[in-house]
């Protein structure tokens, strides 16, 4: 790990050289110094040093048997022991497999025996001294529960991994997660309530909306009305949906210049209704009936033109569905019995 942190040092090195482009030289020279990790990998995850575990001792004020005001406490995270990774070093595979120990530093408050107020968690992976320590989180507590805000820290401790808020131990409120990767942006943010999280707006890496949703009712019936928008800010595609992910209600497809592409309704995740398609000048292309989705009735049929088309004989399940491509050329002919498709051809 001290390689990470000396590869930090030379950005901070960068960074006060110059100001212009410094987003730009970061990045070049983490990947300069992952590059040559790469040629030549290297892992500082023995076991930890004697004298520093020995130094790792629990401090602060007990009064009548009871903790009271400041207190510094350790802990040793194993979750990484063991965990195999697979890593090419000149030409070659190879699979390492950790033996890193993670020192947890956790600072604050007591009341009375219960945790009060901000907790900051730091973290070293290091096995020698000197340790060095970089924030992981910091959570808000109220007589021992958490309360308010969480925040889980990435990129050495400047920036958040995620945020969460908490209501007498419950998430409750505005969550928010942050993509791992530079710059760092918003990824998504979700409602809670009581410890129940519901998606409400979801990013793309470069920071452009990717999803929004929208709590409705629908029929009498809780739904989320989503939008979804491209990496240029155009939207792609709108509908409803129950279960968080389950189709239900009418479903919009968009083209890229913004015309309307297709409307299908659903029924519990299962085409049924009136569906219909567009050419992107905007002109209805087909209308049809779908029952439980099959095509079931055959409504009309129009080249881009508006000029009417053969759409085929199908109602009520039975008859020929007639289709074509974008410029009126036959692509095929369906033909359906009692709903179920047969000889096409």
């Amino acid at each position: 790990m001290k390689n990470i942190y000396i590869i930090i040092l030379n950005l901070l090195s960068v960074v006060c050289i110059s100001q212009v482009d410094s987003a730009k030289l970061i990045r070049e020279k983490v990947d300069e110094g992952i590059a040559n990790w790469f040629k030549k990998p290297t892992y500082n995850d023995g076991p930890i040093d004697t004298a520093v575990m020995n130094s790792l001792k629990d401090s602060g004020k007990i009064v009548n048997g009871i903790k009271q005001g400041f207190w510094k406490e350790y802990h040793i995270d194993s979750s990484l022991y063991g965990y195999k990774q697979k890593v090419v070093s000149d030409g070659k595979i190879f699979e390492h497999i950790s033996k890193a120990l993670i020192i947890d530093k956790e600072v604050g408050n007591y009341v009375d025996n219960k945790r009060e107020g901000m907790w900051t968690t730091y973290q070293s992976y290091d096995t020698k001294a000197p340790l060095f320590w970089q924030k992981e989180w910091e959570i808000y507590y109220l007589h021992g529960i958490k309360d308010s805000t969480e925040i889980l820290y990435q990129n050495v401790g400047t920036k958040p991994l995620l945020i969460a808020n908490y209501r007498n131990g419950k998430l409750w409120g505005v969550y928010k997660e942050y993509y791992y990767n530079y710059p760092y942006n918003l990824k998504r943010v979700y409602e809670c309530v009581d410890g129940r999280g519901t998606l409400k707006k979801q990013y793309y890496e470069n920071g452009t909306m990717e999803y929004i949703y929208t709590d409705t009712l629908l029929n009498g019936i809780t739904h989320l009305f989503y939008r979804n928008f491209d990496r240029s800010g155009f939207i792609k595609e709108s509908g409803y949906l129950i279960h968080d992910t389950v189709y239900d209600g009418k479903i919009t497809i968009f083209f890229p210049n913004g015309k309307i592409q297709s409307i299908i309704n659903y029924k519990s995740g299962v085409m049924e209704g009136e569906e219909k398609y567009f050419f992107d000048n905007g002109q209805l292309w087909s209308t049809r009936i779908i029952k439980n989705g099959v095509a079931w009735t055959i409504i009309n049929n129009y080249n881009k033109k508006g000029e009417k088309m053969d759409g085929g004989t199908l109602k009520d399940g039975n008859g020929t569905l007639i289709l074509y491509d974008e410029k009126g050329k036959l692509v095929e002919i369906e033909n359906y019995k009692n709903g179920i498709e047969i000889n096409s051809k």
